[in-house]
């Protein structure tokens, strides 16, 4: 594995940004309307302001509790396959949550999602070779109330996978939570390895809201790890110049750090933020311009030299409507950028139009365009194996290595071969169809569907399932 390439900022710099939050951090603050949240923080020696809920964070104890959040973790799903997030871990990744719209598989036309394509959705999910945690969208034929527990169920129903969502809310939260540890088994067993983690956000510019003390604090009860983010809009909700919106974002997450920390110290935590630039002849919010990546690389710099918090950042998404070619380009570059700056989870697989909608044809070419990621930072091996001395010694000139083996020995280990590539000859192409990367992907898709079975939850599990969902639908929807 080669190591990360660092060359956004340079150390001088790095300290600049952490002395300018923690300044920030105690001279302005952050606004935080939770009553008890502004109680723990008090007491904690926060300055706390009860006419206008701004509450100073002292730089002790900002460092304090990045000490005290854990540098990694492991996650699993039902497979039984552990996840490592941070400390050393290979990059893992996982799909996004939040969109409504989904390209449909067969007439490739935008609409509104429903159950039936979030079982599609998920079911191609659970095939990506490398996609490790699932998340999906939450369909919109379902009661509002409850879209978040529902798409949880649904989601378990149709992926061996660990689990990653948005909660609306403490109380379906605290359900999906009893659906999460049902699946694991015990509570004992989901806090050991969890097989769901959430997202919580600050709002920029400068403001906490109380559902986000609520989620920081019972995820901490129950070991699930949560993403501490933020999405600033550069020239909207943050400064126009990247390393103001790097600031402000890192204020924002460092404050959800000590939340965290002071509810449940020790709690697992990653650290997430969403640069995004604002088209100023549109006002438009754009995830795939050039500096959305280059400041999602900083910050993963940023994360992983100062504060050994695992750190995530978006990877193939982009923009773009569909999955055309602008869309093919900016979501490799985002992809490459955050992985060889030392990301520990990349995001966003099979999203288009800057999260609101995914394409299951997309999400099959994501996973071919992390494949040529991992192999890039798989790097180089040298050993006497890899060298071949002696393989090369005795090999005449004119000769060729293709009978050796060595070569079919050693061949699929060096090689990345993607799905869904085309690298035939023109006749055997034209043979074949003459089919582009887009209707590869699709074909593919189609193949998972039809070949590929759900592994089911186990009858006690699914009625146990069933039940919470039940319960916490009829409170919600009463």
């Amino acid at each position: 594995m080669i190591d990360a390439i660092q060359c956004w900022l340079n150390d001088k710099e790095i300290e600049e940004i952490h002395a300018a939050t923690l300044e920030l951090m105690w001279e302005r603050g952050m606004k935080i309307e939770h009553d008890l949240g502004r109680q723990m923080l008090a007491d904690a020696g926060a300055a706390v302001d009860e006419n206008t809920y701004m509450v100073r964070f002292p730089p002790d104890l900002v460092e304090r509790c990045i000490e005290t959040t854990p540098g990694g973790f492991t996650m699993g799903g039902r497979n039984d396959v552990d996840i490592g997030l941070g400390m050393g871990s290979p990059l893992a990744v996982r799909s996004t949550s939040g969109a409504e719209g989904y390209i449909d598989l067969e007439t490739r036309e935008y609409r509104l999602g429903t159950t039936a394509d979030l079982i599609e959705w998920t079911r191609i999910l659970d095939n990506m070779k490398h996609v490790d945690i699932c998340a999906g969208f939450y369909p919109l034929d379902v009661p509002p109330n409850t879209r978040d527990v529902f798409t949880v169920k649904t989601m378990f129903e149709n992926t061996v996978k660990p689990i990653f969502l948005n909660p609306y809310d403490v109380d379906t939260f605290k359900a999906i939570i009893d659906m999460s540890i049902a699946v694991r088994g015990s509570e004992e067993a989901f806090k050991e390895r969890p097989v769901l983690s959430i997202l919580t956000s600050a709002t920029a510019p400068g403001h906490i809201l109380d559902y986000c003390v609520d989620q920081l604090t019972l995820a901490g009860q129950y070991g699930v790890p949560v993403e501490v983010n933020t999405g600033p809009v550069m020239g909207g909700t943050s400064p126009v110049t990247l390393a103001g919106c790097i600031l402000q974002s890192n204020i924002e997450i460092l404050s959800l750090v000590v939340i965290s920390q002071l509810a449940n110290p020790g709690a697992p935590l990653i650290h997430r933020n969403i640069t995004m630039a604002m088209d100023m002849s549109t006002g438009t919010g754009l995830m795939g311009a050039m500096e959305c990546a280059l400041g999602q690389a900083a910050v993963a710099q940023l994360v992983k030299s100062k504060y050994k918090i695992p750190v995530s950042s978006n990877g193939p998404m982009s923009d773009a409507k569909i999955a055309d070619g602008q869309s093919q380009i900016e979501r490799t570059i985002l992809t490459f950028l955050s992985g060889l700056t030392g990301t520990d989870l990349l995001l966003a697989p099979g999203y288009v139009e800057s999260l609101y909608s995914v394409d299951p044809v997309q999400l099959v070419i994501d996973d071919d365009i992390i494949g040529c990621l991992k192999r890039v930072l798989k790097g180089i091996d040298v050993n006497e194996t890899t060298l071949a001395k002696a393989i090369i010694k005795q090999m005449t000139p004119g000769g060729n290595y293709l009978t050796e083996m060595h070569t079919v020995e050693n061949f699929r280990s060096e090689y990345h071969l993607p799905k869904i590539f085309n690298r035939d000859a023109r006749s055997a192409w034209n043979a074949a169809g003459s089919k582009d990367l887009n209707a590869k992907a699709r074909d593919l898709a189609h193949h998972i569907l039809e070949t590929s079975q759900p592994k089911p939850l186990a009858p006690d599990v699914q009625n146990e399932v069933d039940r919470i969902y039940k319960a916490i639908a009829e409170q919600k929807n009463r």
